[in-house]
């Protein structure tokens, strides 16, 4: 309540955001085995999905409008592992590489980083709805 008392001065709502409404940090990296941690997880994923007879479906989702080598070798292992576990995959990268730079950025533009916006949002809805 006294926030939204104190939002009518955009200074204050700047600075209540700013200071007390903090997420932590970015990026926090605890380790460098990630694609190790990830396959772990997928053969876990994969025996929940047969307890729970429900099929399971692995996205590998673009972060950015452009990525390194380092991330498509880290994502094309996860998917490996992902489908040694019978899990399936969709790599919407396969897709984006498909669209102009100035296509892949409008996906983000305008979004907190790592995050797509509403096209974005559209974009990968429009993949996944193609899997029935």
């Amino acid at each position: 309540m006294i926030k939204q008392l104190l939002s009518r001065s955009l200074v204050l709502d700047i600075l209540l955001d700013k200071t007390l409404m903090w997420d932590g940090p970015s990026v926090e990296s605890v380790h460098n085995r990630g694609k190790d941690v990830a396959c772990l997880l997928m053969g876990r994923l994969a025996a929940l999905g047969r307890e729970r007879n429900t099929r399971v479906i692995v996205v590998a989702q673009l972060q950015a409008p452009a990525w390194s080598h380092e991330e498509i070798d880290l994502k094309n292992g996860v998917l490996a592992c992902a489908s040694a576990n019978q899990l399936g995959t969709v790599d919407l990268f396969v897709r984006a590489e498909q669209l102009s730079e100035t296509e892949r950025e409008a996906l983000f533009a305008g979004s907190n980083k790592g995050h797509m916006n509403a096209s974005g949002n559209r974009f990968v809805a429009t993949e996944l709805v193609h899997l029935r």
